[in-house]
């Protein structure tokens, strides 16, 4: 378990420093606290340099070694870098990405749970973290989505489309199968090898589709697959436990609840829908041509130059991804704060129109369509949201 932590802490540092923008909030990005309560700029540089420093202080766990020495130490390490890891995000809800959410969940199992018990718990958080990500495939659009696209870059050209619709479902049941083995493992260890080698498989399968010969996604998509790829095969060494406490259990169902909370306006979904998920809401901005001057120069080369119908459309992800290093994958509430600051940076004549695509509440494979035109209209949106979204002031 101590090499696991060690583990986890090197590929923190390591996605930390190519979405750095994100953790020194240098970005001109919009940020969106998690509460309603002003904090001074300077904190959320200050919490990540903080939490890269009790990263260093982890790093030696990877030789089997530890800074703090003592089992006592070792947790209050793991329990004051969790705290610190919680205050980036608590400033901006874009610091919770996906693998910063499992990170924190590791330092969580380190500091409360017994010894023995670590990493079967930290196999429930693994098998509810595959489950929820592919569940949140599930949609109408499964055969022509980005999950098809991944398989596309795995399977010969001459395959038929009809062929690779039922690769790419495939691959979705194995994945929310894959899940519940990790679920099972924990009490059966004949689990363990066929989860090592369909986890395995699956991440080296992503890291060639999404690697430089193929889509050529951002570096810390492949980080965050070369991540698992290392981290199964120590988390699945003979001596894992044959039973789960409590705690596990609770652990287990509190990032289950987290996952989906967001369906009832308590939380983002981001920890457990994932990144090449049809699940989450799309929140666009379109801009009519004769307002466009009215829009601040900041977002004025984020611009659509294809005008469709006399609009066009703000370009988030490609600004998000390139001022922060991460795309604008966190969901509504995020997306609301977002389109709320660019708003009320504009001119008041700005002519705009928001354009929602969500799913049909708990029914997350149908979709719908919205339309907002006012801002009225997108302040009203907060009242769906239990926790904060507005925008930080800066």
């Amino acid at each position: 378990m101590e090499r696991i932590v060690g583990l986890t802490a090197l590929f923190q540092l390591l996605l930390m420093l190519v979405t750095s923008s994100l953790w020194t909030g240098v970005s001109d990005f919009p940020a969106v606290p998690l509460f309603a309560v002003p904090i001074p700029g300077f904190v959320l540089p200050v919490s990540s340099a903080l939490l890269v420093l009790g990263c260093v202080l982890i790093l030696p766990s990877l030789l089997g070694r530890s800074c703090a020495a003592g089992e006592l130490k070792r947790r209050l390490l793991a329990g004051i870098v969790l705290l610190i890891g919680l205050i980036p995000g608590v400033i901006n809800i874009h610091c919770f990405q996906a693998w910063h959410c499992f990170f924190l969940m590791v330092m969580l199992i380190r500091a409360v749970e017994p010894t023995h018990r670590q990493r079967a718990s930290l196999m429930m958080v693994l098998g509810g973290l595959y489950l929820c990500s592919g569940l949140s495939r599930i949609s109408p659009q499964i055969d022509s989505g980005i999950s098809a696209l991944v398989m596309q870059q795995l399977i010969p050209q001459q395959i038929s489309p009809q062929l690779s619709a039922w690769l790419t479902r495939l691959a979705l049941a194995g994945e929310i199968l894959l899940g519940l083995c990790c679920l099972g493992a924990v009490k059966r260890s004949w689990l363990r090898l066929p989860i090592l080698v369909s986890a395995v498989l699956l991440h080296i399968s992503l890291l060639f589709a999404l690697g430089p010969l193929r889509l050529n996604h951002h570096a810390g998509v492949l980080l965050w697959n070369m991540f698992f790829i290392l981290l199964i095969p120590l988390l699945l060494r003979p001596g894992i436990d044959s039973g789960s406490s409590a705690r596990s259990g609770i652990i287990a169902v509190a990032l289950l609840f987290f996952s989906v909370s967001g369906l009832c306006g308590l939380a983002d979904n981001w920890a457990g829908w994932q990144l090449y998920s049809d699940r989450p809401e799309r929140w666009e901005l379109w801009i009519h041509d004769w307002s466009r001057s009215r829009l601040p120069d900041a977002y004025q080369r984020w611009l659509s130059t294809r005008s469709v119908g006399g609009w066009r459309v703000l370009q988030l992800d490609r600004m998000c991804l390139a001022q922060t290093g991460s795309p604008m994958y966190p969901e509504d509430r995020f997306h609301l704060g977002v389109l709320e600051r660019i708003l009320s940076e504009s001119d008041p004549d700005l002519r705009f129109r928001i354009l929602i695509d969500e799913p049909d509440g708990l029914i997350w494979w149908r979709r719908r369509q919205r339309e907002i035109r006012s801002v009225a209209g997108l302040v009203g949106e907060r009242s769906r949201f239990v926790l904060n979204a507005t925008t930080a002031a800066r």
